[in-house]
């Protein structure tokens, strides 16, 4: 293999990169350095009311009543956070959060959290909300048992996250859990020529291709969208070839909403950062065939 190969192992290779805005780029970056051609498309935008927001933390986080511990799901909600925050730049982040302490949803949570100003005090060593919630449960199993009260946990997420990580703290004994929805995900606006040349990718028999779909949402918005985009019939039957096409992904989650709408070719990366998105492209690039249309 030449040096130059060995260095780029993605050329021939066009990744779909639907990672919202503002989390898209140092993924696209580090593929482009490696020869890939990445087109950006993000499947979801993610949106909130900083003011309102604001209101409901500051009423939730009143120091009369404020919970035990605040749980960030995602950077969405961080950046939710601080968009919340910024409303009110009189207002210090720390006088805010006062004693309640920080729990994130992995690393790639922590560290945004981290750069906003934010003390962290537990990490889930998987980036899933599974395996957070099972890590952080026997934290606050321990705490109730030492401490010999109950405790409070304020969850700050999404309007459409799923329901694993309260149900399983709910059943918690000694623990009373809350929920906060900070911002939601809702499909962007495209324009036709957005829509276009994703079709060409999609529909090319020459290009090789991989898809990065990192949530639940994002995917059962590209079903949407092609949908609508094919015409009568289902995105299946209008758009066959995208069944096969590889997709990378984070998660067991996202990964079971995959395999139910039926995708099959997926894998999934050892952790949710840019790096791990980038480990697992790169080695699954050498084993992608031509795929027939």
């Amino acid at each position: 293999m030449s040096t130059q190969l060995s260095n780029q192992p993605l050329v021939g290779i066009t990744v779909v990169n639907t990672r919202p805005r503002g989390q898209a780029a140092t993924l696209t970056e580090e593929l482009r350095t490696i020869g890939a051609r990445v087109l950006e498309f993000p499947l979801v935008q993610i949106v909130s009311e900083p003011a309102e927001v604001f209101e409901s933390l500051r009423r939730e986080l009143d120091e009369r009543t404020a919970p035990d511990w605040l749980v960030f799901t995602s950077a969405n909600g961080v950046n939710a956070f601080r968009a919340a925050m910024a409303e009110r730049p009189g207002v210090e982040w720390g006088s805010l959060v006062g004693e309640t302490r920080v729990a994130t949803v992995g690393d790639e949570t922590a560290r945004v959290a981290t750069e906003a100003g934010l003390s962290v005090d537990f990490v889930s060593n998987v980036s899933n909300s599974d395996a957070f919630a099972r890590e952080f449960s026997g934290v606050l199993e321990e705490e109730v048992s030492e401490q010999r009260r109950p405790l409070s946990v304020l969850l700050l997420r999404g309007k459409k996250a799923n329901a694993v990580l309260p149900d399983v703290i709910t059943k918690l004994r000694g623990v009373r859990v809350q929920t906060l929805a900070i911002y939601d995900a809702v499909i962007p606006k495209y324009a036709p020529s957005d829509i276009a040349e994703l079709s060409g990718v999609i529909r090319s028999d020459t290009e090789q291709t991989i898809f990065v779909i990192t949530s639940s949402e994002s995917a059962k918005n590209l079903c949407q969208i092609l949908s609508e985009e094919g015409g009568e019939g289902t995105w299946r039957e209008t758009w066959p070839a995208l069944r096969s096409t590889p997709v990378v992904t984070i998660g067991p989650v996202t990964e079971k909403t995959l395999r139910e709408l039926g995708f099959y070719h997926i894998t999934v990366a050892p952790e949710t950062s840019a790096q791990g998105l980038k480990d697992a492209i790169t080695h699954l690039a050498p084993r992608i065939v031509q795929r027939e249309v």
